[in-house]
């Protein structure tokens, strides 16, 4: 079992090997999984590895179609996303876990829940919150909830540096959590910024606590 499309070469080892391969690749393109950036011998040689896997798992027909126009030819089986049956019937008292995280009944709360990437986009919301009047800019308190690339990291905190001081003192950078639940449950918004996305798990989770997207 290989998982992400930047593992070709385990693919082409367990080839070898003769040992049948799974391939799970989350990723929508070659250019978000890191492959464009390959030399030319070795892009070729994670597009050639597409044949190579006895399954290669995508999570939507769109994905499949992106892969197939970069050149990719494989036995492609599409798994949707989907929550667990617990994420799906949860109850959280909303009141009860905006109240532990202080968040006050007029304070609107945006939460940007992913890896902090430059595929993932979140300048874009921070390029937002610069452009909005004061009279909705003070109100927002935004949450990045997610693991983090470091360089990406820095140009977002550079960003935020040029924003208000009010509205710097309502962001908060989370870091990776296990189960988002409480945040999805006190949440207002659920900001997708995504530059790509195949199938993003995270409208289905906003959709379960039937947040605003």
């Amino acid at each position: 079992f290989v998982n992400t499309a930047s593992m070709f070469a385990a693919i082409e080892a367990a080839t070898a090997a003769e040992l049948p391969t799974v391939w799970n690749i989350r990723e929508g393109s070659g250019q978000y999984a890191g492959l464009n950036d390959l030399p030319p011998e070795l892009r070729a040689d994670a597009i050639s590895a597409f044949a190579h896997a006895n399954a290669v798992v995508l999570v939507s027909r769109a994905s499949e179609k992106a892969w197939r126009k970069a050149g990719a030819e494989g036995d492609f089986v599409q798994i949707p996303n989907a929550l667990t049956p617990l994420e799906q019937t949860a109850v959280i008292d909303r009141d009860e876990v905006r109240a532990k995280f202080d968040l006050d009944p007029e304070d609107i709360c945006i939460l940007n829940l992913g890896t902090i990437a430059t595929r993932k986009g979140q300048i874009d919301l921070l390029l937002a919150i610069r452009d909005l009047p004061s009279a909705v800019s003070d109100s927002l308190v935004v949450w990045f909830v997610g693991g983090q690339d470091e360089a990406y990291r820095k140009r977002l905190d550079k960003l935020a540096n040029d924003l208000p001081a009010e509205v710097r003192a309502r962001m908060r950078f989370w870091g990776p959590v296990e189960h988002p639940a409480a945040h999805l449950a006190a949440c207002d918004i659920v900001c997708l910024t995504s530059r790509e996305e195949s199938y993003p798990r995270v409208i289905l989770e906003a959709m379960a606590h039937r947040r605003a997207i």
